[in-house]
Order: structure tokens, then C-alpha cells, then sequence
């Protein structure tokens, strides 16, 4: 380069470049006023560019080109806040609530100020006075409220809504607090500040004295399911792996005792005080044991989206597609740990956590009783890939264990071997949480027997398992009750005592208090925190509310559900549409549980959906309940090679027959020898309930490396038509 002017400008250039392209390290934490963390909160730029969500422990770090950035944040039930990030500081913000004014009703769900637009163009007027404004809508229909007082707390000065439901007005103070208040509508009281246009979400009240209900729409005979019953015919199409035959007890040689809890196990019944006439379903009284039907007459089947990973991925962009933004629960991109100690022994009930790779928390987890966690990226945004730099963390008796790098499970499973103790006592705690509104009349005294009957045989057939049970039932707002529960103990009688009494009543519109129901099961049963297996049945027929903070409850109640354990496992009854049985399979996924549903060859109650999925098996659903709760509660013995099934397996190898396979050793140490002697071209492996593991090409003869998985059965299946053979792997 021979002009020496032109290279210090080119040089100049360059490095102006650089600095544009310079990256500024960001961290908010957001709490409420008792310092919790604030999780899945939106943050902005004031040109309202999504920047990130806040983790699970209510921080978001990232990176920007500006040193300084204005932000706005908005989160259902607080109060929106702009403010200004300093790159490189660590800043930790309290979001203010709504506060919630008593109404003429007794309604929980009184309102929420769901969204603010910022614009600072409109924050001052020429004369130096400030402006407020926003728009006050009917939180159900969306409709505005005309007419709606708005008054400005601590004076008697105020406005009101004009036809669209819209209040605007000049003040000099820099902030106000509003009461927001509408005849038959529950008030709320919020802060507001220059320039931010509130939308406002008011709910009606339960009940007025003046209104008389006539009439009510009830949901038992005649209801439109409005989908169809035709089968799922995916893109892609994937083995269907059968679920696991009935599962042999566990081993003898322990005793089964009605232990006394440390506690005396107590009952709660949240209840809303309506008038007697309101909401009414189809009411059935509850009755004795000696009064219910019998049990193993209604008849179900499981959907493991597990084992049929591809289909799930093709059937929740296809079949059920649309219903993915309703809820905002995107089981996508998944990433399975399998975690084992230094003896091959499944280390259970580990916290483990999907980091990226500026430490935002992603998702968070226990190990199961095999040793393995499902754990999602972006569980609750629509992406179409993953971050890079991903990591997964494992936290053992207080020492901390990373994976620095992490495949997606189309990839495989990610294995971490650690040191850590070998678990072999079972403890159990069961929880059915059950709706109970009146168009549950034509089954529940059905599920009663079905479920105490489960329960009875769970007390006979788990010897030695530590176990606690528990229930909640529950209605819907403006009934009788909001939800009753009978915490987790040992008291077995006593539980079957509380799901005996209960009865269908009320309800009538639609959309029931699941998200209540799920809050109270997470809230007010005492899960152990040493427990080994935590499931939660969800037995429902219709979906929860729809409003953008009940989506939110149900994305905080999947998340929280996941981090402690607890495996959802939902319960879909007649009434149930696609689009809450997306919702379903997806908390299912995300908890690392099944779905399972009522069909009707039992004939009984009215029609069930068909779900979408490629093939099932047709169960009693009693036994469906049974067979998880043992395939997903045995543990094997720290103290003995023998496996915890009885098997009578070939030792050596054998000929197959055409179209047939074989393996050998069975029970092996790690290596397994498979002989093939049909067309199949694919294998797969399963563990002992069902879930996909792995794939694999099919030789004429080939070996299998199981040795990084830990001891216990699994089952191998060769092609699409063969049958799975249990595969027992032991360590020497």
C-alpha cells in the first residue's frame, strides 16, 4: 500500500466498525415486593423489540450495541415500568402490583392491567401538564366499558370512559394512582404514569342482588365437541411404540405398613360465597364405596409423546398446530440428561438446569427414578432454534455439576457420570387432582371407583414404597366451592374417605378452574422434597380460562411443576377439544409425564375424542393408572446385581427365524449382540416405561453399547411390526 493517507483512513474505518459492532454486557433481575423472583417476564426496548424473557430465576442477561438502553416492561397483574439499563451493572428492579379493591363479588379474578404502549410524544401537553390515558374493556369478551369511572386516588377529581371504552386527562403531579370502578364489575386500583396507555381488563363480578339468573347452559348431553374423529395422518411417519406390558411387582421380601404421618392430615375447601341458584351443572350426590359401580369398567389409552418424539413434532406443527399460540407452551426443543454415579447406579431426584450461555436459566428439573430429566429450551416462546452455548447443571447433595456442551434430542441423550450415592427406597407421593363440575356427572362416580380402586391396589402391589397420598377436587368460579383438598399422607383411609364424599355440581361455562386447582396442588400439598417419585394425575373434561393471566398461571404452574418433579400426568374425559389436549400433552412433555384418555368402548358417559396420534392400545383405566404409577415408582437395589423384573431370557445366542431377531447376553453388562434376520431397517430403544431413547440402524448382525445407561430393564424392538423383548442391564 503506497499511499500512507489512504491506509490511516482505511485503519480509521476500520476501527469505527469495531466499535459499532462492540457488544455491552446486560443484567436486569425483576422481583415483586417480597423479592420473589418474577419468571417469564417480557423485556423490551422502547421500540418495542423483544430483548429477552427472564429466567427461572427472574434475571435476564444479554448484550447490546448502546452503553445505555431505555426498557419497558410489562407482566400481568404488576404495573408497567419504563426505566433506563447501564451496561455492565447488575440491576435488580421491583415490579409494583395491582392492587385488587373488593368488589360486589367474590370473584378472585377481579381484573388485570394486561398491556402498556409507551409514547413520549404524548407524555406532556404544550402547556407543561402531564397526560394519562387508556382503555377499559370486559375482561371475557374484550368489549369496552362505557361509562367505567376512572378517579384519582386521594381526591375526588376523576373521569369516565367514553363510548370505546377510553378516558384520557391532564394532571400535574409525575405519577397517580387510579381506582378503577363499573357497576356489576370488580374494582382494581392502579399506578399510571405519563405517556403510557393502559389497556385495562376488568372482571365481572359473581353475583348481584339485583340480577336473577334465570337460565344456565349446561355441558352434559348434546354439547358440540366441534373437532373430528378422524385419525392423524402426519408427514413422517415413526414406529409406534407399544406401552410396556403390566409391570411385575416389585420385589418381595418388605412389608407394606399404614404409617402415621408426622402431621394429622387435614382437609381445606376453598369456598366463594354465591347464592344458591347460580351456576348449576348436573348434580350427582356422593356416595359409599358400597354405593359406587365397580371398578374396570371405564376404558382409556396412553399417548407417550415420549415414544413417538418425531410424531409429536409433526402432529404439534400439523394436527394441533393452531393451538400453540392459544397457550404458549412450545414442547419443541428438548434436551434429555441421563445422569448415573460412578457404579452405574441411576442418581435420582437431582435438580438439574438448562443454562445458556450468558447464565439465563432456561428450565429446570428432578431426575426420575431412572436417573433421567427432560429439560426444554424456550419452552414458553416460539422458536425455530435453539440457542448455541447451552449447558446443563446438576446439583447433588450440595455440590454443583456441569455439562459444558448439550445435544438436542434428535441428536441423543446427554450423559453426565458423577459422584453420588445410590438410592434404593421408593418414596412415593400421589396426588389426583380432579374437576368436579357438573359436566363431570356421566363419569365420576366412575373415576371414584376407578380411582380408589387404584389406590387400593397401589397399597398392595407397592411393598416396601414409602407412600403418601393426596387430592384435590374442584369446580369453577361462582360455585359452591372454588376447590377442596386432603394433603399428602399415609393415611390411606382417610384419603379414600375425602374422594368418596365428593360429588359434580356446578360449572356450566366451558372453561373450569384448572389453574386454581393446579396452584392449590402445588401450594397446599407438602410434596416431600427427598421424595424419589412425584405424579400428579389431572382428571378433566374441559380446559382451563382462557384470559392472558390464566395462560400465564398454567405456564408458571407447568414450570414450577417440572422444577419440583412432579410428573402431570392429565386424565382426559369426555368433553375434552384438541385444543386442550395440546395443552395437555404439551404439560405432560414438559414434566416429563404421558397423557392418557377416556374412550368409548366402555360406552359409558358421553363421546371422547379421538386423539391425534398414529395408534393406541385400548386398556382398562385402572389399570392404565396402575401400570405408571409402579413402571414410574420401582427402583433397583443398591445391594444386589439381580434385576427388579422376573425374565427368562435366552443366555446364548439363537437362529432367528425369517423376519425375526435375537439378542445376547441377556442380562448384559453393556454390550449387546443383535442377529436380524428380516428387512427392518431402523431399531429403537426403550426404557421400562416406554420413553425413546435411542435410535439405531439394523444390521444382519450388530452390537449395541448400553453400558452409559444405568441398571435396570429396557426394552429393544427391532422394525415396526416385531414385538419389544425386555432387556435386563446389570453392573457387576
Amino acid at each position: 500500500m503506497k499511499n500512507p493517507r489512504f491506509l490511516f483512513l482505511l485503519l480509521l474505518w476500520l476501527g469505527g466498525m469495531s466499535s459499532l459492532r462492540a457488544q455491552h454486557a446486560y443484567t436486569v433481575c425483576l422481583q415483586n415486593e417480597m423479592e420473589q423472583a418474577l419468571i417469564f417476564v417480557d423485556v423490551k426496548d422502547e421500540a418495542d423489540v423483544l430483548l429477552g424473557q427472564t429466567g427461572l430465576d427472574g434475571c435476564l442477561s444479554f448484550t447490546h450495541s448502546k452503553e445505555e438502553l431505555v426498557v419497558v416492561i410489562t407482566h400481568l397483574n404488576y404495573a408497567p415500568l419504563r426505566t433506563t439499563l447501564r451496561a455492565s451493572e447488575k440491576q435488580t428492579l421491583p415490579l409494583a402490583s395491582v392492587k385488587l379493591l373488593e368488589g360486589s363479588g367474590a370473584n378472585t379474578h377481579r381484573g388485570v392491567v394486561s398491556s402498556a404502549e409507551f409514547d413520549p410524544a404524548l407524555a406532556r401537553t404544550k402547556a407543561g401538564k402531564y397526560r394519562y390515558s387508556g382503555v377499559i374493556l370486559d375482561q371475557e369478551s374484550g368489549d369496552p366499558l362505557t361509562g367505567a369511572n376512572v378517579q384519582i386516588k386521594g381526591s375526588s377529581e376523576g373521569t369516565i370512559t367514553d363510548l370505546d371504552g377510553r378516558y384520557e386527562f391532564n394532571r400535574d403531579e409525575a405519577k397517580v394512582e387510579l381506582i378503577i370502578s363499573y357497576t356489576g364489575y370488580n374494582s382494581l386500583e392502579t399506578p399510571s404514569r405519563p405517556g403510557e396507555h393502559l389497556t385495562i381488563h376488568l372482571a365481572a363480578a359473581a353475583v348481584l342482588e339485583e340480577v336473577v339468573v334465570i337460565g344456565s347452559r349446561g355441558r352434559v348431553a348434546g354439547r358440540p365437541l366441534g373437532i373430528s374423529r378422524t385419525r392423524s395422518r402426519a408427514k413422517r411417519s415413526e414406529a409406534a411404540m407399544p406401552p410396556p406390558p403390566p409391570v411385575t411387582p416389585m420385589a418381595e421380601g418388605l412389608s407394606l405398613e399404614d404409617r402415621v404421618a408426622a402431621y394429622d392430615p387435614e382437609t381445606y375447601e376453598e369456598r366463594v360465597e354465591v347464592r344458591p341458584d347460580s351456576g348449576k351443572g348436573m348434580e350427582t350426590p356422593h356416595k359409599g364405596a358400597d354405593q359406587l359401580p365397580s371398578a374396570g369398567q371405564l376404558t382409556a389409552g396412553e399417548v407417550n409423546d415420549f415414544s413417538k418424539w418425531e410424531l409429536w413434532s409433526d402432529i404439534s406443527e400439523e394436527d394441533l398446530g393452531r393451538h400453540r399460540g392459544t397457550w404458549q407452551q412450545f414442547a419443541d426443543h428438548r434436551y434429555t440428561l441421563q445422569l448415573i454415579n460412578e457404579a452405574g447406579a441411576a442418581v435420582i431426584n437431582a435438580a438439574v438446569e438448562l443454562v445458556d450461555g450468558q447464565a439465563n436459566i432456561l428450565w429446570r428439573a428432578r431426575t426420575d427414578a431412572q436417573g433421567r430429566a427432560e429439560l426444554w429450551a424456550h419452552y414458553f416462546q416460539e422458536v425455530d432454534q435453539a440457542a448455541n452455548g447451552l449447558r446443563i447443571r446438576a446439583r447433588v447433595a450440595g455440590k454443583v455439576f456441569e455439562l459444558p456442551e448439550v445435544k438436542t434430542f434428535h441428536r441423543g441423550v446427554n450423559f453426565l457420570t458423577i459422584a453420588a450415592d445410590c438410592v434404593d427406597q421408593p418414596i412415593v407421593d400421589l396426588a389426583f387432582v380432579v374437576d368436579a363440575t357438573g359436566s363431570m356427572g356421566d363419569e365420576i362416580n366412575y373415576l371414584q371407583a376407578e380411582l380408589l380402586d387404584v389406590i387400593q391396589r397401589a397399597k398392595d402391589s407397592l411393598t416396601g414404597v414409602d407412600l403418601q397420598l393426596g387430592s384435590v377436587f374442584y369446580r369453577d368460579l361462582s360455585d359452591e366451592y372454588l376447590t377442596r383438598h386432603h394433603d399428602l399422607s399415609a393415611n390411606f383411609a382417610a384419603t379414600v374417605e375425602f374422594v368418596q364424599k365428593q360429588s359434580a355440581d356446578g360449572g356450566g361455562d366451558g372453561p373450569e378452574a384448572v389453574e386454581d386447582a393446579l396452584e392449590v396442588a402445588l401450594d397446599k400439598l407438602h410434596w416431600r422434597d427427598h421424595a424419589t417419585t412425584r405424579l400428579l394425575f389431572l382428571v378433566l373434561d374441559a380446559p382451563p380460562h382462557q384470559a392472558a393471566q390464566n395462560v400465564k398461571r398454567m405456564q408458571l404452574a407447568t414450570a414450577r411443576a417440572a422444577a419440583r418433579g412432579i410428573q402431570i400426568i392429565p386424565v382426559a374425559c369426555s368433553g375434552i377439544d384438541k385444543s386442550t389436549e395440546y395443552l395437555m400433552r404439551a404439560m405432560a412433555l414438559a414434566t416429563n409425564g404421558t397423557y392418557t384418555f377416556l374412550t368409548d368402548h366402555s360406552g359409558i358417559g358421553n363421546k371422547h375424542i379421538e386423539p391425534s396420534t398414529d395408534s393406541y392400545e385400548v386398556e382398562y383405566l385402572n389399570d392404565v393408572l396402575l401400570r405408571l404409577l409402579i413402571a414410574r415408582s420401582k427402583l433397583l437395589s443398591c445391594q444386589t446385581s439381580e434385576p427388579p423384573v422376573a425374565v427368562d431370557l435366552p443366555q446364548v445366542p439363537q437362529e432367528p427365524t425369517e423376519h425375526s431377531w435375537s439378542c445376547y447376553p441377556n442380562p448384559t453388562s453393556g454390550p449387546l449382540t443383535v442377529l436380524s434376520a428380516g428387512t427392518a431397517k431402523e431399531g429403537f430403544l426403550l426404557d421400562s416405561n416406554g420413553k425413546l431413547l435411542q435410535r439405531f440402524a439394523v444390521q444382519d448382525r450388530f452390537q449395541l453399547d448400553m453400558s452409559t445407561y444405568p441398571a435396570g430393564q429396557y426394552w429393544l424392538k427391532i422394525g415396526q411390526e416385531t414385538a419389544a423383548q425386555s432387556v435386563v442391564l446389570l453392573r457387576y
